[in-house]
């Protein structure tokens, strides 16, 4: 009975033993499994987290793809010399992706990739004509300066967020997608000699909005721009700003194709107001405008024959120059203009008389002088800052006439010609 109970008990003991060592041993299994991923996400990770990635060939850029979905760092491209770059699996980069003075890539590819939250930037780049990131709809800063053949770009439609939006010398002909972005810091476009139309719904800018030197058709669609700080544009066919109310600097419209400009909501303007060398212009509306704290510069509008476009206007904290073919000037509501005021026409129509000899007796210049040239004729004033003029002078191209507190004498030529005609007599004499 001992017998069988030992024999019995060492089986036990065996297959006890046994068990203890097989559970051990799955134990050290799964242990040595997790040690082992552990190993790779730290490789990955450190990998990952780097603060800048040298890309030279597609060979780099396959095992950071592999390996890093999201890239916290940046992505430069040096001495890249194949013509395709694919961004395979990347999805997120947190810093900057950079590609620049490169004439051997034609194509930059991602798929997957759907933010970029440093600057995206594209310098230099002489045979890139294709960019296509369908589902990037992420942004920070888009820099694109010289690509001169650049004109198929495919991202995302409904891009939600970007900052600024720098964009020179391209072959692109549309942009859009930008109906999701209510705020920008920086908006300038030019030089992209195909670039036809602008369209997006972005309601402030807070820095910098600059359109120039793109496509003689150009449309650009601005319409539910509100306030902007400082504002250019230039070489336009179309512009559409029916919503702004408030520039907190300068505005200018410069060599436009435009026939009119209407800005009826604008209300005031914190620097300059310039409306300058747009040929076809013939109507304006800046009605609603009641502060223009710069000057005023309204010149080479040939078709603009008349400027009354500023009912509201009340004060003018620069100087004031108009300059074309100006027939009549008619500001029912300006009462100050810290400046001073020169007008030049080339019709004999201009009444200067408004400006020179004020109804009132009182000047609303109070820059020191005011000069009215229309065709023929040229009157001028002295003003003090009270508003007192103190003398006028009135020319024309036959003869001179000066008035001076109300009494006429004859023109400075001919008295400097009596004057040399008595000198020669008393000598004779």
């Amino acid at each position: 009975m001992l017998k069988i109970s030992a024999a019995l008990f060492l089986t036990i003991a065996v297959a006890f033993v046994n068990g203890i060592n097989i559970e051990v041993s799955e134990y050290d299994r799964e242990i040595q499994v997790k040690n082992q991923n552990e190993l790779k996400s730290t490789s990955n990770n450190a990998l990952c987290k780097k603060d800048q990635h040298i890309i030279e060939n597609q060979n780099d850029l396959y095992q950071l793809s592999n390996e890093c979905p999201t890239i916290d760092g940046s992505i430069s491209f040096q001495n890249y010399v194949e013509p395709h770059i694919n961004l395979g699996n990347i999805k997120t980069i947190n810093g900057n992706f950079i590609l620049e003075e490169n004439n051997e890539v034609v194509s930059i590819q991602g798929d997957a990739l759907e933010k970029i939250g440093g600057t995206f930037k594209l310098y230099d780049l002489t045979s890139l004509n294709a960019v296509n990131f369908p589902h990037l709809h992420d942004l920070n800063v888009v820099h694109w300066r010289v690509v001169p053949i650049l004109g198929s770009v495919a991202m995302d439609n409904n891009i939600d967020s970007i900052k600024s939006l720098v964009i020179s010398d391209s072959s692109l002909t549309s942009l859009r997608g930008f109906d999701k972005i209510a705020k920008l810091d920086t908006f300038n476009i030019n030089n992209n000699r195909y670039l036809e139309s602008i369209a997006t719904n972005v309601k402030y800018i807070s820095k910098q909005l600059s359109v120039s030197a793109n496509a003689d058709e150009l449309n650009l669609d601005m319409s539910e721009l509100i306030w902007a700080n400082n504002v250019t544009i230039r070489d336009t066919k179309e512009i559409n700003l029916e919503h702004l109310q408030y520039v907190n600097q300068s505005l200018e419209f410069i060599e436009n194709k435009v026939n009119k400009l209407e800005l009826s909501e604008l209300k005031s303007v914190g620097g300059t107001l310039g409306i300058i060398e747009n040929k076809h212009l013939s109507k304006a509306d800046f009605n609603n405008v009641s502060q223009i704290s710069g000057g005023l510069m309204i010149a080479g509008n040939d078709a603009l024959e008349k400027i009354g476009f500023f009912k509201s206007l009340k004060l003018i904290g620069g100087a004031i120059q108009f300059k074309g073919n100006i027939k009549d000037t008619d500001f029912p509501n300006l009462r100050l203009v810290k400046g001073s005021a020169i007008i030049q026409s080339t019709s004999d129509e201009l009444d200067c008389s408004k400006w020179v000899t004020p109804n009132s007796g009182s000047s609303i210049i109070r820059g020191g002088k005011i000069e009215c040239e229309p065709k023929g004729k040229k009157s001028s004033a002295n003003v003090r800052q009270d508003g007192t003029v103190l003398d006028r002078t009135t020319t024309t191209e036959s003869a001179e006439a000066k008035e001076t507190n109300g009494s006429t004498i004859m023109g400075a030529n001919f008295l400097l010609l009596a004057l040399a005609v008595l000198g020669t007599v008393r000598i004779l004499g």
